[in-house]
């Protein structure tokens, strides 16, 4: 049961760019994060900031249509979108040729190529024990193989990656095929994640414990500095083979996006030279830096702060004139309260606990009685929608249109619902009693 859910709606604003004093000076973007990084070996990670650093440096199979709505597959290191086959149990992909690595000592001064089996050696590290993948439960009792090459290695404390697995199938240089334990539709969308991407042994093997910090990728960037917990910098990566808009994307409604995607037809992406990254957890140190021209991109803004910039939903005057703009954003983000059901609770009894009628209309009349629209002006400033379904917008499946009547604000049925099964003051202290006239 829910007491209130609400989809996050993030305002982003960015600063103009600076006049270029120089025709050929390279163009940088700084930005903070509002966490501290983990690292950047991406089967080991998974929290939002150092995967979201990773984007830049790997390349998954697939990625995202991202002007679309609903979201569709595309491919990216993949040369299509391969179509399920087998009822749903395999899928086959053939890698674009010529994708290389960045450069990194551990290739010996070598060129190196993408190949398959970068593809399987990576999916597999997921599953290695010695890594604990925080994500490596998304590949459990999924590839056929896999689970027992992972429970060998657990017992001997080997992972054998020349290990041949039915699940991952490396049938020349460029395919790999998966062949899963059951059908799964939904597969080709782990394989877009943004840390579900290929890695090469040889730079895993060079830097054992320290992989972290030598993230080598196929993606359009490369790591230049990185001081942790301080400052990360990246730099164009002279081996990514670049990329246009692909024509064939959706056109967006949202005119933000629409502009963008205008700006950036036929033109070679990325155009950013140099990516600087500054952590910064405490939010006025974050905002105030924005606002001394300190970094050109705020992500997120501050909810104690989102009144100055946007008061009454508009860009305050005075950013407006330093050419500051902003950008809101339905984030995929599901938040949500929930009730312990069981009747008991560390061998106490549990008052909202069990699925008995009254039980069930208590957890019901206190749904009724919770603000959401309250909740989200006042606390979230604003910055959030009333979810009427735990499926986000831009997702498949989601429906603007429905409505679920069980999230309404109704304090009158709430106290009716409570009334009818006995939940009553007793003894004239202004508190529901339980129907058996414990204090609740």
């Amino acid at each position: 049961m829910r007491l209130a859910a609400t989809f996050l709606a993030a305002a982003f604003l960015a600063a103009p760019a600076a006049q270029a004093s120089v025709a050929v000076e390279k163009k940088v973007l700084r930005m903070a994060l509002r966490t501290a990084e983990a690292g950047f070996d991406p089967q080991r990670i998974d929290d939002r900031y150092s995967v979201g650093v990773c984007e830049n440096l790997f390349e998954p199979l697939l990625t995202y249509d991202y002007l679309a709505r609903p979201v569709r597959l595309v491919p990216l290191v993949a040369e299509a979108v391969p179509v399920a086959e087998e009822q749903g149990t395999r899928y086959t992909f053939r890698i674009r040729p010529g994708i290389l690595f960045a450069d990194d000592p551990a290739f010996r001064g070598a060129k190196r190529e993408l190949v398959a089996k970068d593809i399987e050696y990576s999916i597999k590290r997921f599953r290695d024990p010695k890594n604990r993948s925080p994500y490596g439960w998304i590949f459990e009792h999924k590839l056929a193989g896999l689970d027992d090459l992972a429970d060998a290695a657990a017992k001997s404390g080997h992972f054998d990656y020349e290990a041949k697995i039915a699940g991952i199938e490396v049938r020349d240089r460029y395919t790999v095929s998966f062949k899963l334990l059951e059908p799964d539709y939904n597969f080709l969308y782990l394989l877009a994640m943004p840390n579900v991407v290929p890695v090469a042994r040889e730079v895993i093997e060079a830097y054992g414990a320290d992989t972290h910090a030598h993230p080598v990728g196929t993606g359009p960037y490369v790591l230049k500095e990185w001081v942790r917990r301080s400052k990360i910098v990246l730099e164009k990566n002279p081996n990514h083979r670049g990329y246009e808009l692909d024509p064939t994307w959706a056109d967006p409604a949202d005119e933000w996006d629409r502009r963008a995607l205008d700006a950036l037809r036929g033109k070679r992406l990325p155009l950013i030279d140099r990516i600087e990254i500054y952590p910064i957890e405490d939010e006025q140190p974050r905002f105030l830096a924005f606002l001394n021209k300190e970094h050109d991109l705020l992500d997120e803004t501050p909810f104690a702060f989102i009144h100055q910039v946007l008061p009454n939903g508009r860009m305050a005057p005075g950013l407006q004139a330093l050419g500051v703009s902003a950008y809101r954003e339905e984030q995929p983000e599901f938040t949500y309260d929930v009730f312990n059901l069981n009747d008991t609770v560390e061998g106490r009894e549990n008052p909202v606990g069990g699925y008995a009628p009254g039980r069930v209309a208590l957890r019901r009349a206190m749904v009724l009685a919770h603000d959401r629209d309250r909740e989200i002006g006042v606390l979230r400033k604003g910055q959030a929608i009333a979810a009427q379904s735990p499926v986000p917008p831009g997702v498949v499946g989601y429906d603007p249109a429905f409505r679920a009547s069980a999230q309404d604000y109704d304090p009158p049925r709430a106290k009716a619902l409570l009334d009818t099964f006995g939940y009553v003051d007793r003894d004239g202290d202004g508190w529901r009693d339980q129907p058996d006239g414990r204090p609740s």
